[in-house]
């Protein structure tokens, strides 16, 4: 039986749903309550903070967020579906889910700042390299900060900057765990689904 590789199987999602969101038709003002689609792409640097005498690595980051919930008006909460592949340090993917909480800010202008945090797992093959001690099981956890502004650019779609911190390890549960700690910066646009 033939494995399926994980990251052809993402490369298509990505694709799908890059697809989908060129021909959405939002309706609802930005800012507003209602369910939006974020399309974030960024590079994370690493290592930083604690342990900056670690390995390298550092990763592109392809995240697509879907806000499912708004308990308060300023505080959504987002499932984002993330792909990242090394740069520097040892080669591969990680893949994953992360649920994010975030707080915005009253808005200025067309200018909407907001803070968030989360965190969720990530499926990686990086653990296979025993040449690196970063990252020792196939399933890792990610909490996450990030500080962004979303700028209005219609009544439906947004521009976003974030720069944020990504902590990566598995708690302990695999024979290594030295982890990663992470900064990087993200792009990208939102959309109004309502």
């Amino acid at each position: 039986m033939k494995e399926v590789e994980i990251p052809n199987i993402c490369k298509m999602l990505w694709i799908w749903i890059v697809s989908a969101l060129l021909f959405l038709s939002p309706r609802a003002e930005a800012f507003d309550c209602g369910s939006t689609i974020e399309l974030l792409a960024g590079h994370i640097f690493s290592p930083v903070i604690i342990g900056a005498d670690r390995q390298d690595l550092n990763y592109l980051s392809l995240d697509v967020r879907y806000e499912f919930l708004r308990p308060f008006k300023p505080m959504p909460l987002f499932l984002e579906a993330t792909y990242n592949r090394t740069t520097k340090g040892p080669d591969g993917y990680m893949a994953g889910l992360t649920i994010l909480v975030r707080y915005q800010f009253p808005s200025v202008q067309f200018i909407l700042p907001y803070v968030q945090m989360g965190a969720g797992v990530l499926y990686n093959n990086i653990y296979k390299d025993y040449s690196q001690d970063l990252i020792g099981n196939n399933m890792e956890f990610n909490p996450q900060l990030a500080l962004g502004l979303k700028y209005k650019i219609s009544s439906s779609c947004a521009f976003h900057l974030e720069f944020g911190f990504q902590h990566i390890s598995n708690a302990g549960l695999g024979d290594r765990n030295v982890g990663v700690n992470g900064i990087g910066g993200f792009i990208g646009f939102s959309w109004s689904l309502k």
